[in-house]
């Protein structure tokens, strides 16, 4: 699939009469006197507005204290404590620190956890080549140690089926999820496709882009294929859910992607750990 046919897919995904919801990027929106990050390289600008000037610039880490949240017609913004305006997706909470690896579907992602840069699961294995997606070996794709069993298990069940799954992507680590963040930024400042580095689900080990052979990777035509019948069905059986599912990804202000699966254990029947 072309980036343009994506691209038009995502705007198309929005049901008629629905605004889109907000990005999986920054907060909840923030409060008065918060001190946020930036998460990529940016800067602060004298009014709300793209081409604005340049009052400071900022890298990834700096902080800023807010004095107030706006929306104009190019976005959401963050006036800060000082003066000047930063696009709000530039920026996000503070991390948490994380004294151990959290249980499977008890990471608090979706509940307003930030994760820290240098976090890392300490129990990382590398997958076998033979579950990658056809030309996504050698890519060393990592996950915990027990989801890596347990996706195991999965795709030989699949197989038993008739259903061919692989792995398109699986770990980051902060810095690959920044690229990434900033690469879709780039496109779209109010783009609902890529989480912020601290936000996103890849970076717990436990969470996987998949696809059948016969499809192209992230493709939405993934929903009506077997594969992806298979796995909104059987997926649950084995400890795996759909985190941006039809039923999910408005609240969560991700767009719908039917390849994102995350082991989140014994927790498949309660959200509020997630």
């Amino acid at each position: 699939m072309s980036l343009f046919v994506y691209l038009a897919w995502l705007v198309l995904s929005v049901p008629e009469g629905a605004s889109a919801p907000e990005g999986p990027t920054l907060f909840p929106p923030p409060s008065p006197a918060d001190v946020v990050q930036f998460v990529v390289a940016g800067s602060v600008v004298a009014t709300p507005a793209a081409g604005a000037d340049v009052v400071r610039r900022a890298s990834p880490g700096d902080t800023v204290t807010v004095a107030a949240v706006h929306r104009n017609e190019q976005g959401r913004w963050v006036e800060v404590a000082g003066g000047g305006f930063v696009r709000a997706s530039w920026l996000d909470g503070l991390p948490e620190p994380l004294e151990t690896d959290p249980a499977p579907g008890a990471e608090g992602l979706a509940g307003g956890r930030v994760l820290p840069d240098a976090w890392r699961p300490a129990d990382l294995v590398v997958l076998p080549d033979s579950l990658a997606y056809p030309g996504y070996e050698n890519r060393a794709m990592r996950l915990r140690r027990d989801a890596a069993r347990a996706f195991g298990r999965l795709t030989e069940a699949a197989r038993a089926e008739g259903v061919d799954l692989r792995v398109i992507s699986a770990w980051r680590d902060a810095s690959a999820q920044r690229r990434l963040y900033s690469r879709a930024l780039a496109r779209d400042p109010d783009q609902r496709w890529s989480a912020a580095p601290g936000r996103s689900e890849h970076r717990l080990g436990t969470t996987l882009d998949v696809g059948p052979p016969d499809l192209a990777p992230l493709d939405p035509a993934l929903e009506r294929h077997a594969a992806g019948r298979w796995l909104r069905e059987r997926g649950p059986d084995f400890g795996f859910v759909l985190s941006f599912s039809r039923e999910r990804h408005e609240q969560r202000g991700v767009i719908f992607e039917p390849w994102h699966l995350r082991w989140v254990a014994e927790a498949v029947d309660d959200e509020s750990g997630w």
